[in-house]
This record gives structure tokens, C-alpha cells and sequence, in this order.
């Protein structure tokens, strides 16, 4: 593994609004490579304290390495996730408490957006009619810019 962290090296594009699938995509490939795909998922929940047998009226926490490794996680998730997102769309999940929380706004928020953004895309490219006089380049330019 690289020394660089996770906000030193950009290996894919930003979320900026419009192309959340791909930003879901992307960051769920790297969330996976650091082993932190659980965390954001929920499927690896924060420890519940365990705490030990009492000794001069205080109980020890037995397991408290293990709630601080997933604390670590959860903030290396969490930050990977913020700060590959436009600073216009930071503040729809600022204040979350946990990485999953944080996944489950941008999912409420921009799943739909995405969904209606697919939905007009394909409306346009339906509705576009070939001009015969115009070159093939001409027409590809044309579905760039739709898609754009």
C-alpha cells in the first residue's frame, strides 16, 4: 500500500451532482481495496462495549481496541467519501455521524436524480433525428453533448 492518503491521490472523477452512479461505482470499488465497503454498508456495526468484571467500582472495557479500530474505519470511510464530492454537495451530509449515515443521505438525495437523468437522456437520444447531410463525426458530437 502507497503512503499517499486518500486525499493526496484522485483516481476518479468527483461528485458533482450528475454522475452519482459512477461516483457510487468508483467509490465502492475503493471502499472495497481498503476493506471499509462493510463499514459503509452497515454490515460491520460499530462494537457495543463489553465491559469487564468490576474492580474498585469500575467496570473496564474489555473490547476498547477493537471499537477503536472501527472508529479509525469509519473515519477513513467517512473522509473518503467527503472529500470526493464537490464542496457544493458537501453540506447534503455534513453532521452524519458515521459513514453509513453519510452513504445513506447521498443515496436518498441522489439516487432519484440519477434515475431522471438516465430517464431524459434517453428521451433525447430517442427524439434525435439523423441529418443525412451531416457528417458521422457531426452526429457523435451531437450524443457527446446530449450526454453532457
Amino acid at each position: 500500500m502507497s503512503n499517499e492518503s486518500i486525499t493526496e491521490r484522485r483516481e476518479f472523477a468527483r461528485f458533482n451532482g450528475i454522475n452519482f452512479p459512477q461516483f457510487r461505482y468508483a467509490i465502492m470499488l475503493k471502499l472495497k481495496v481498503l476493506r471499509l465497503e462493510n463499514i459503509v454498508l452497515g454490515t460491520e456495526p460499530r462494537p457495543h462495549q463489553v465491559l469487564g468484571p468490576t474492580v474498585q467500582g469500575v467496570a473496564p472495557v474489555t473490547n476498547q481496541a477493537e471499537i477503536e479500530t472501527w472508529v479509525t474505519k469509519d473515519l477513513q470511510a467517512k473522509q473518503l467519501i467527503y472529500y470526493n464530492i464537490e464542496p457544493t454537495y458537501q453540506s447534503s451530509i455534513e453532521g452524519s455521524v458515521t459513514a453509513q449515515e453519510m452513504w445513506k443521505r447521498l443515496l436518498v438525495e441522489f439516487s432519484d436524480v440519477a434515475a431522471s437523468n438516465v430517464r431524459s437522456l434517453l428521451g433525447k437520444f430517442h427524439s434525435y433525428r439523423r441529418n443525412p447531410d451531416h457528417k458521422v463525426t457531426t452526429h457523435v458530437n451531437v450524443f457527446r453533448q446530449m450526454a453532457e
